[in-house]
Formats: structure tokens, sequence, C-alpha cells
């Protein structure tokens, strides 16, 4: 059964929020981490995300031979790395990471900025060194919606037809429902829509491939609450969930979470 993985956000303009145990987590969790590089300040310095990039990098020389990014794609297959980016602008893009989520908002209400993300990423990925992963991005708050103009409307059926046309475009890699920074977890009606539309491509089972669900998990309730809820008649995850302001307060809940996450993959097996 394919396992799940946790994306742990960090984010540069927030650097000296992250405690030593913070970056620990990636070596405790080598198999089921994974840490991702954001930037919620879109005119970010890049030596901050760079120094960021290090820290991380530092703390991974712990780690065994392990890419939960690995077999992602139908292409080919995404060189061994445990950092990736997720950026804001094109201008966040550094050397060092070996991939790139690169996020299409495929709910912004401004068409013009959902086709300059996709030729931006589309140009990236003939220059850039890294894997250029395209994204359906669905942010529903905080500051990605508002910067990519997002509609926020929580109605289930929308959102399930906006995954069902990424779904059907072959630009699409990966699929992500995020509830926004800081925000409170999304109603389990939509996100049991959102995997199950994404589910209809792969029909991979109890795993839904390249699903990915983030924002308002705070606490290993919430997390238990995604993972052993009930999607129709079958229970639906994510392959990938992303946390990320929960590690700048409560980094031991984090730890909590990382422990729910890789019991439900020993479950799996």
């Amino acid at each position: 059964m394919m396992p799940i993985h946790l994306g742990i956000l960090s984010d540069p303009a927030k650097y000296d929020l992250y405690s030593n145990e913070f970056y620990e987590i990636f070596a405790v969790f080598q198999n089921t981490t994974f840490s991702l590089i954001g930037a919620s300040e879109k005119y970010l310095k890049k030596q901050d995300i760079v120094n960021m990039y290090n820290r991380v990098e530092e703390s991974m020389q712990k780690r065994k031979h392990f890419s939960p990014i690995n077999n992602i794609t139908n292409s080919k297959p995404t060189p061994t790395s445990y950092i990736g980016l997720f950026p804001s602008s094109t201008n966040h893009l550094i050397k060092g990471p070996k991939f790139v989520f690169a996020p299409i908002p495929i709910n912004s209400k401004s068409g013009y900025l959902k086709m300059k993300a996709k030729v931006a990423t589309w140009v990236v990925s003939k220059t850039n060194k890294a894997k250029i992963i395209p994204v359906a991005y669905h942010p529903m708050g905080g500051k990605a919606a508002d910067r990519t103009l997002a509609d926020k409307n929580h109605d289930e059926v929308l959102i399930s037809k906006r995954f069902e046309a990424a779904v059907s475009n072959n630009f699409f890699k990966l699929y992500y429902l995020e509830a926004g920074s800081g925000q409170q977890k999304l109603n389990s009606k939509i996100i049991s829509r959102y995997l199950t539309t994404v589910n209809k491509r792969s029909k991979s089972g109890t795993v839904v491939d390249r699903a990915i669900y983030g924002g308002g998990i705070k606490s290993k309730k919430d997390i238990e609450e995604i993972l052993y809820a009930k999607t129709s008649d079958k229970k639906l995850v994510p392959q990938i969930i992303i946390v990320g302001n929960i590690s700048e307060i409560n980094i031991s809940e984090t730890y909590k979470i990382a422990e729910v996450v890789a019991d439900f993959n020993k479950d799996l097996e």
C-alpha cells in the first residue's frame, strides 16, 4: 500500500521562530516527513530563503537515503531530496532544492494570474535544474488566497468541479486543497468530496495518489480526523498532508502529528 507523507512547511520570513527541535523532527521521522520551504512574504529576500534551506539541509545529514517525492509523477523520478520549495514568486527560486511545487491557483478570480502562473511554470521548468511539479492549488484563506485573488466560496460542489477539471488536465501533477495559513481545518464534507474527485483519476484505494491537503491542522485530534474519517462508503486519505504554523508555536504538537502519520503508515503495511 502506498504510504502517506507529512510535509512540514517552514517560512523563512519567520526564521527566528523555529526551535532546534523543529529541525530534529526530520531525522526522528525520516521515513515520514519531508521539508517544504515556502515564503508567506512575496518580496522576501532570497538570502533569507537560502539561510532557511541551509539550516534544514544541515539537519538532514542524519537521514538515510529516502525521498517521499521520488515517484510522485509518471515522468522521470525526482532526484533524491528531502527539501523542496513552495514559492510565492519565481524570485524565491534558489539553488539547492531538487524539487519545486509550482502552484497554479485554480480558484483565482483572475484569468490573467492563472495564465501567468502556468507560463512561468513552463518557462522555469525549461531552465531550472530542479524538478518543477505543477500543482493545481486551491487556497481557501490566508495570505495565499488574498495574493491570488482566490474565490473563497466553501461550496463543495464548486470546489469538486475545479479539481475535476484539473484532474483531466495533464499539465497538473499534484492537487492541493489548502484551508490557508492560520485558518481552521476545512469542513470534512469538502475534504471528502475533494478526495473522491481526485481519486477518480487513479482509483488508488485508501491513499489518494497525488492529493495534498493542508491548513488548520493544529493538533493530534485534527490529523486523526483526516486520517480516520470516511469518504462516502470507504476511507480515503491524501497522499501528502502539509502542516505549517503549528511548528512555529508548538513543536511538540508537530511531533505528535508526525507520530500519528507514522502509525497510520504502519497500519497500511
